[in-house]
This record gives structure tokens, C-alpha cells and sequence, in this order.
């Protein structure tokens, strides 16, 4: 594996390999550490550019450049999703207890909300240039979900959204 990702309360964690575009997800890590099937990868150039795992260690979402994808991890056909395309995604966030998250889009200078990714997936445009987003390359959601703190690479600033008035 080549990157990891931890959910929330560090029960699970998903690792990839870039090599052999394989997902793996891993339960039960502080008692009995047990893997997953695996869950190929697309065929995407530039590889994952953001992973993210629920709390309840059921789903992964992660990023391309092109696009926001989902995998169920007792899936069956263990093949991720792609839910949104994005020109480039470059960071994610979950927040309303994982139902919900939040993609970065870089070369747009975009924030979007794709509200409960799991079943319907529907996209809102949160902020953007005019709220000081400058391309976008971290994000997180503060414990209580009120704030949401960007990391802009364009700007060398950190804003922080208040995800009430948004």
C-alpha cells in the first residue's frame, strides 16, 4: 500500500495500492484487525487524490482529479461508484454523521456538498471564489460539523466557513 486513511473514531482504515489498483478496507483495528474484499480501482490518471472512510467502516469515498467515487465495502461486485465528475478533485470531508461530504475542486475553485452519497447523491454548490476559496487542497469539518476549514494552496490561507449560513 501506498496510502492510507483512517475513518473518524480509528476502528477502520482503507489502504491503497497505486500499483495494482486495489482498495482494501480494514475493521476491527484496535482488537481483531480483519480485511475486506478488495475493491478495484478505475483506471484514472494521477491516481487518488483524496480517501476518506465512515465511521461505521461501510463505505470509502475517494477522489481522481476527475471525479468523486464510492465503494460499499460488502459490496458484491467490489467495483467502486463514481458519483460526481469534478475537472479536479483534490480534497474531501465527511460531515452529518458520514452522510454527507464535501469535495474540493481545484481548478474551479469550487466547494460542493453531494449530500447523502449513498443512496441519491445530490450535488449543491457550497462556495467558491467569491468566499476566498483559491485552489483547494485540504479540508476539514470541526467535531461539533459547525465550521469547515479550507486549506487554499492559491491564496497561502486557511478559511474558515461557518457550515450554518452556508
Amino acid at each position: 500500500p501506498d496510502r492510507i486513511a483512517l475513518n473518524s473514531n480509528d476502528t477502520a482504515a482503507a489502504l491503497v495500492s497505486s500499483a495494482s489498483r486495489r482498495l482494501q478496507l480494514w475493521r476491527g483495528l484496535r482488537l481483531n484487525p480483519t480485511p475486506a474484499a478488495a475493491i478495484d480501482l478505475p483506471e484514472a490518471a494521477g491516481g487518488i487524490t483524496a480517501l476518506a472512510v465512515t465511521r461505521d467502516a461501510r463505505h470509502v469515498l475517494f477522489t481522481t482529479p476527475d471525479g468523486l467515487y464510492l465503494a460499499a465495502a460488502d459490496a458484491d461486485d467490489s467495483a467502486a461508484r463514481l458519483l460526481a465528475r469534478f475537472e479536479s478533485a483534490a480534497a474531501i470531508a465527511l460531515l452529518n454523521d458520514d452522510r454527507d461530504v464535501i469535495v474540493a475542486d481545484a481548478a474551479t475553485n469550487q466547494l460542493t456538498l453531494v449530500r447523502d452519497f449513498a443512496s441519491s447523491a445530490d450535488l449543491f454548490a457550497l462556495a467558491g471564489e467569491r468566499d476566498g476559496v483559491s485552489n483547494p487542497v485540504g479540508l476539514a469539518v470541526s467535531s461539533d460539523g459547525r465550521w469547515l476549514f479550507v486549506a487554499n494552496a492559491g491564496s497561502r490561507s486557511l478559511d474558515v466557513l461557518d457550515l450554518a449560513t452556508l
